[in-house]
């Protein structure tokens, strides 16, 4: 279904903000990006393999997108990327 430019053109900028909310509501826990995408039901437990992989991916390359920002913070701890709120010191 098309929709319309002024909703084209808030894509990512909403979904960034809307993940970075979340964060900052839990400074205190580093998320990966498929636990991103679970919180905000992008993904569930009836999801198959493609639409988990495709979101991990897109909800990564928000998530990279923040960091560039400095908005968030990522560690790789066990060979998983992690993503934490960028406290403010």
């Amino acid at each position: 279904m098309p929709i319309p430019e002024e909703q084209f053109e808030q894509g990512s900028e909403t979904t960034e903000n809307n993940i970075l909310n979340f964060l900052k509501a839990h400074p205190e826990e580093a998320y990966n990006s498929k636990e991103i995408a679970q919180e905000f039901r992008v993904i569930d437990s009836r999801s198959d393999s493609v639409t988990i992989s495709f979101a991990i991916y897109s909800y990564s390359a928000l998530l990279d997108s923040l960091v560039k920002k400095r908005a968030i913070r990522k560690k790789i701890v066990g060979g998983v990327a992690y993503y934490i709120f960028q406290k403010t010191k």
